[in-house]
């Protein structure tokens, strides 16, 4: 009966799932999968470009609210985010959580970032991903769907009694051409009655000079050069 509820509830909260979305936001609880495309029924902003879905609580998880969004331009970015994850069981529950966009404009520079708050008496792990896919494949269809090439990751661990955590990475890559897909994901292992508060996870694409060989080359003999005149005035200097 519980889980003839949970299902109505579900389809009732996120309609009908599109085949194809420029935003997505998927998650997996306790093993039931929850999808949500931007501007669907269970999009309560908006907004083109942003995700936001109303407080749940699927298989004693709850969760206060969950966010995506995303842009394409000068600067691509892309962001997932909960304010408040909390396990209200009495046993470890994982949660998997993806969002993707498509579309994205030329880049080889990332930057990539994730944060957040532990807190309560159980060890937790979270485990962070970041994947880019040149073939602009759709990401997050489901909480398992991560197109493209793994470009960094990240874990943290949980320790009582409060934890937070912050990182932030940067990768350069062979150039994109446009358009291109990024998506990110997050597989948390939250312990019986513990919370995970203010959860981020951001990648921004932007377009970085990077030196040719031969570049690398002429700035190397530059450097030479100049490390050979300063030894030789220094020589001289200290001729008898």
């Amino acid at each position: 009966m519980n889980k003839l509820l949970l299902t109505t509830a579900l389809l009732a909260a996120i309609g009908a799932t599109p085949a194809k979305a420029t935003l997505q936001l998927a998650a997996n609880i306790g093993g039931d999968e929850f999808f949500c495309a931007d501007n669907t029924a269970c999009d309560t902003n908006p907004v083109i470009g942003v995700i936001n879905t109303s407080p749940v609580t699927l298989d004693g998880v709850t969760f206060s609210s969950t966010s995506a969004a995303s842009s394409s331009g000068t600067l691509d970015f892309l962001n997932v985010s909960n304010l408040l994850i909390t396990n209200t069981t009495g046993a470890p529950v994982t949660v998997v959580i993806a969002a993707g966009q498509t579309g994205f404009t030329p880049a080889n520079k990332f930057s990539d970032a994730d944060s957040g708050t532990w807190q309560g008496s159980s060890a937790s792990v979270a485990n962070l991903r970041w994947f880019i896919d040149a073939a602009n494949a759709q990401g997050a269809s489901n909480s398992a769907d991560t197109p493209g090439v793994l470009i960094d990751s990240a874990t943290s661990t949980a320790l009582f009694p409060v934890l937070g955590f912050s990182r932030t990475n940067d990768t350069i890559v062979d150039a994109l051409s446009s358009p291109f897909s990024m998506t990110e994901q997050a597989t948390i292992v939250l312990g019986a009655g513990e919370s995970l508060v203010n959860r981020g996870q951001a990648i921004i694409g932007a377009t970085a000079v990077i030196p040719e060989t031969s570049t690398w080359a002429m700035m190397g003999l530059g450097f030479g050069l100049m490390a050979w005149v300063g030894f030789k005035r220094k020589t001289k200097r200290f001729a008898f």
